[in-house]
């Protein structure tokens, strides 16, 4: 998958150009790419949105700005993602050797799961001849739980296909990984920085 230098500095709230920030990202990328797996699960779907949420494939989810996103859609993809839990075991040896180095490592694999997500959404497209998308939306962004990501691995039986778990509190294990709902749209649309629909304007990583 492509490693993305630019967007790991932003990851590591460094400015475009910053080449320390570079160097550390590129070490960290260079320690961590043969521990990748990467691996995904998918469904595509058909959905309803109402003002309060959305019913996708008999479950409905709860989520005002998730109905917003995709309204107008008739289907949707359900996605899982995960780089594997040798990242997650690379990633804490390497925070415990080296706190900066860490953190570009933290950088490095946010970016690379995005980078993931977005060859994955092409394989899906040419899959289905040409489908077109609106950007990810996925728990815990907005007003939509994390309480409900054990249903929707149970939908894709995650577990079983790529390893991938929750925890109690609703995050996922391994730690790098994505679920998300991805709107199907009937054609070509301006795509949307999601900062800019982001409440959060203080956030360290908006674009």
């Amino acid at each position: 998958m492509k490693y993305d230098r630019s967007e790991a500095i932003r990851y590591m709230g460094g400015l475009a150009g910053d080449e320390n920030a570079g160097v550390l990202a590129d070490l960290a990328y260079l320690k961590l790419r043969n521990e990748v797996q990467a691996r995904s699960v998918y469904r595509v779907l058909d959905c309803s949105v109402d003002a309060d949420g959305v019913l996708l494939g008999g479950e409905y989810f709860k989520s005002a700005k998730l109905a917003a996103h995709i309204k107008g859609c008739k289907r949707a993809v359900l996605l899982a993602a995960t780089l594997g839990p040798k990242v997650d075991i690379a990633l804490r040896r390497m925070a415990v050797a080296n706190i900066a180095e860490g953190a570009a490592g933290q950088a490095v694999c946010a970016a690379l799961i995005e980078s993931y997500c977005d060859e994955t959404e092409a394989k899906i497209s040419s899959e289905y001849g040409g489908l077109h998308f609106k950007l990810r939306f996925s728990p815990g962004y907005a007003d939509w739980s994390l309480a409900d990501q054990p249903r929707i691995l149970a939908m894709l039986d995650a577990p079983k296909r790529i390893g991938l778990t929750v925890t109690t509190g609703g995050m996922l294990a391994p730690v790098k990984s994505v679920t998300a709902v991805i709107g199907i749209t009937d054609g070509c649309e301006k795509p949307q920085n999601s900062c800019e629909t982001c409440e959060n304007t203080n956030c360290l990583y908006r674009k």
